[in-house]
């Protein structure tokens, strides 16, 4: 069976990381290697050597990342990884399924299958809506409970990929900062313009905590609204013939002026506010990267 490394980018979660970690120590599949990026300043030694000396029966790999990007994080763990499928998991996860690596891991045996997306249920839990269905990215749960091969699903926080296919696309694409909105989304696009859908099992199920500290949750909600805006300009702006830019445009509006945040008059006005600079900063980024890859 394949081995898997697993990648884990890390920011002011050390109490989190332990416990994510300590979930992989109880998983029934022991063949994996753990590679966490630290963007912490300053860096803790000492928590390390404690992490180590806990878990001193798996293979633990710590690499120090100076500047804070998750996504730059993900491609520094991936070109460090021993093994052929890469796994990326978010610092502050459940994984309760004993079976979950496994899960993931046994996909492969299949030899078309080159990307596999798991089941994430956010934390706190929100009583499930009743929705159509519908085989397409924008109307997608990923919470849902059927095994299913589609275009562009899968979030970072539980996402494998066959690590060989994971460059060939270019990896992540580091311009996704401050929260990286978007940024496996990106790369799922890339890989279905190329034909290359995931398969998204239920069965690697975790729970996403969403906590409230660490990533873009410790930026100020002006930036995060940015930042997030950036994430769905620039995105629509790399994909413009590979996606559906009328359903970008309203889940745009729907996300930042229609929903009940927006129903307060002082986020609605930040957002209003911030959207320019977002959308004009989003453009410049784009231009930018196009003339690099020219």
């Amino acid at each position: 069976m394949n081995k898997i490394s697993i990648i884990i980018p890390t920011l002011n979660r050390q109490n989190y990381l332990l416990n994510t970690v300590n979930y992989l120590n109880l998983q029934s599949f022991k063949n994996f290697e753990i590679i966490i990026i630290d963007q912490n300043k300053p860096y803790n030694l000492n928590f390390y050597k404690y992490l180590k000396i806990k878990y001193k029966n798996l293979k633990i790999k710590i690499l120090k990342q100076e500047k804070k990007n998750a996504s730059s994080a993900r491609n520094l763990g991936a070109k460090y990884a021993k093994n052929e499928i890469l796994l990326f998991l978010d610092d502050d996860v459940c994984i309760k399924n004993k079976l979950f690596l496994k899960n993931h891991v046994k996909n492969y045996n299949d030899s078309k299958v080159l990307i596999v997306a798991g089941r994430v249920t956010d934390f706190p839990f929100k009583r499930k809506k009743k929705f159509v269905f519908k085989k397409n990215f924008y109307f997608f749960s990923l919470d849902y409970p059927k095994k299913i091969f589609l275009y562009g699903v899968g979030r970072s926080c539980n996402l494998s990929i066959r690590k060989k296919i994971y460059f060939y696309l270019g990896g992540m694409d580091k311009n996704f900062t401050n929260g990286a909105h978007k940024e496996e989304t990106d790369l799922l696009f890339r890989a279905k313009k190329i034909g290359i859908k995931v398969l998204f099992d239920p069965a690697c199920h975790l729970i996403h905590l969403k906590v409230e500290t660490g990533g873009i949750r410790n930026l100020n909600y002006i930036k995060q609204i940015f930042y997030s805006m950036f994430g769905d300009i620039y995105f629509s702006l790399k994909h413009f013939s590979n996606s559906n830019l009328l359903l970008n445009i309203i889940f745009f509006i729907k996300r930042f002026f229609f929903n009940r945040k927006t129903f307060i008059i002082i986020p609605l006005f930040i957002n209003l506010l911030v959207f320019t600079p977002a959308m004009l900063y989003s453009i410049y980024v784009y231009v930018i990267n196009c003339l690099r890859n020219r």
